[in-house]
């Protein structure tokens, strides 16, 4: 049975007993993490999909990831290469099958590829002229590896129609993602941004609660300004306002594989499922450096981040 076909067959005959959502005990694998994303909420809120949507913390090990068939893997890049460092083999006995943000494809080892396959998105088309576009992200340090502050409110100012009504949502948090990185000069260098770029001619929301309730038609838009932050590759705002028939500014369209599946999550955008072809060369590189240098996998390891972030700048990393 192709790997398409089994997760045809498990999302068709998934039930109460295997999906998380309805499950009262989850056994968080570090409190630590579990509080992190929970400081970028609502990015982070649960949304209800047959294949199990959910963060690697979520998950005490791999027994009890064998609770459920299948899990899609919200991660982003810091704790999906933390987790395949650490295990660049599947357990033999391993039978769920792991879901994968398709950007993440070449970090994937390739023994895991028989328990797993890709996932992207198909979403709405955006407004020609939107009346209004609100402008979201998550502003810390782990959004900004690709591209500059600078350089994402510069493609903001581009992107953004002149006589559209902006409304931007930059969260004031209590505390920082992680305790130990001082946060507060990324986000201040981003407002300043803000204002440098578009004066007073916004609406600001800095309450994460109020971003749910904006009121928002289909003639408006939203628009993501830190498209690749490395923590949450699947945004439960994109989810929220798709759902509602709005489209994002500057998306790329996704171009699904012809023998990828497709199945709803509303009645306006999908999920698409295909099968992964990378031939693993990027882990295997960055699983050779790690060993070189002795780094330790481990998401909260700080010097693993900056193993990671100089991969990157160096370019043998691709964000």
């Amino acid at each position: 049975m192709s790997m398409l076909s089994k997760v045809d067959e498990l999302i068709e005959s998934s039930h109460d007993e295997v999906l998380m959502c309805k499950k009262w005990n989850v056994f968080y694998r570090d409190n630590l993490y579990k509080e992190v994303y929970g400081r970028i909420w609502p990015s982070t809120h649960r949304y209800y999909f047959e294949a199990n949507p959910s963060f690697l913390t979520e998950y005490k090990n791999f027994a009890d990831m064998q609770r459920f068939p299948i899990i899609m893997l919200r991660d982003g890049l810091i704790t999906l290469s933390a987790f395949f460092l650490s295990n660049p083999k599947p357990p033999a006995d391993l039978e769920s099958i792991f879901l994968v943000s398709k950007k993440w494809e070449h970090i994937v080892p390739k023994p895991w590829h028989k328990n797993v396959a890709l996932y992207s998105f198909s979403r709405p088309k955006v407004a020609k002229k939107p009346k209004i576009v609100l402008g979201f992200g998550i502003f810390n340090e782990y959004s900004f590896w690709k591209n500059t502050s600078e350089e994402c409110f510069l493609r903001v100012k581009d992107l953004i129609p002149a006589d559209s009504k902006k409304v931007f949502y930059m969260p004031m948090r209590e505390r920082s993602v992680f305790q130990s990185v001082d946060e507060s000069p990324v986000y201040t260098n981003s407002l300043k941004l803000l204002f440098q770029h578009f004066g007073s001619d916004f609406e600001l929301i800095t309450n994460n609660n109020k971003v749910l309730s904006t009121k928002l038609e289909a003639g408006d838009a939203i628009l993501n300004i830190t498209p690749d932050n490395l923590l949450c590759s699947d945004n439960y705002l994109n989810h929220f306002f798709s759902s509602k028939n709005i489209g994002e500014l500057g998306l790329e369209e996704t171009k699904s594989a012809s023998n990828g599946r497709k199945y709803a999550l509303s009645l306006y955008h999908d999920v698409c499922i295909s099968e992964i072809n990378s031939e693993g060369e990027a882990f295997a590189s960055m699983f050779y450096k790690m060993k070189i240098l002795n780094v330790k996998p481990s998401e909260l390891n700080p010097k693993f981040h900056i193993f990671l972030k100089e991969l990157n700048r160096k370019g043998s990393l691709k964000i």
